[in-house]
């Protein structure tokens, strides 16, 4: 079954499973045909480097073929041909159409403004959750610089539980700019408070909810509580 991950602007040794279809969405689009022909966000304290762009609603499920059509409509007509340019027969009728489009500005009403402008949130789905399966990582390393396997959500984000199991710890690591609550089971069960700013500059923090008693895990879902509607998970796991 294909999924998709966020890799927050590294994916450079991401971590994939060998027999797994995996698409790692990388916010720079350094890797990523449609992103790369997004303009980047605008910010006024930019400076040089790799330029974030920001995802269009839905397309995760897009690339793997949740859904064949984004609700940016006008961004349909660009990723479709992207995809003919890459997955289609390399010497059909169609596949050449789609590569002439592409190189002779035929899409050239996509409101940029949209993309460009970092007031305005694009949401990573038109749901009002998300999901991701929990499956291993590889221990969070607080020291390191850029951190693999990230999953976005805006605000609501449940995650099921492949192989439940008795477990003693839920452990994750969230974004720093809300709180959280922690649901397991369908059932409240704590909150994390907003933590303080990191000294070091750190946009995430380390959690471990401890059981009182072995229990097993089908599901979790997280709720942010502040006002941001960007957050990421990194690395939960169950232990």
């Amino acid at each position: 079954r294909p999924r998709y991950w966020y890799i927050d602007g590294d994916w450079f040794g991401a971590n994939s499973w060998p027999g797994r279809r995996e698409y790692h969405i990388d916010d720079f689009a350094l890797a990523d045909p449609l992103l790369a022909r997004l303009p980047a966000i605008h910010y006024s304290n930019w400076r040089i480097g790799h330029f974030f762009r920001k995802v269009p609603t839905d397309y995760g499920d897009y690339l793997i073929g949740k859904t064949d059509r984004l609700p940016d409509e006008r961004l349909n007509g660009l990723a479709a041909d992207i995809l003919q340019a890459m997955r289609g027969e390399v010497f059909s009728r169609q596949r050449w159409a789609a590569i002439w489009r592409l190189n002779t500005g035929y899409h050239a009403d996509i409101d940029m403004t949209h993309y460009q402008d970092p007031r305005i949130h694009i949401p990573v789905s038109s749901a009002d959750t998300i999901t991701m399966p929990l499956r291993a990582f590889k221990p969070l390393d607080p020291g390191a610089r850029h951190h693999t396997d990230v999953f976005r959500f805006d605000r609501n984000l449940g995650v099921t539980v492949e192989q439940s199991r008795p477990v003693s710890e839920l452990r994750l690591a969230l974004s720093r700019n809300s709180a959280y609550a922690i649901h397991i089971n369908g059932e409240p069960t704590t909150t994390i408070a907003m933590p303080e700013p990191s000294a070091q500059g750190e946009s995430i923090k380390n959690h471990g909810i401890r059981f009182s008693a072995p229990i097993a895990v089908e599901s979790v879902d997280i709720r942010a509580l502040g006002d941001d509607n960007r957050h990421f998970i990194w690395h939960p796991r169950l232990q």
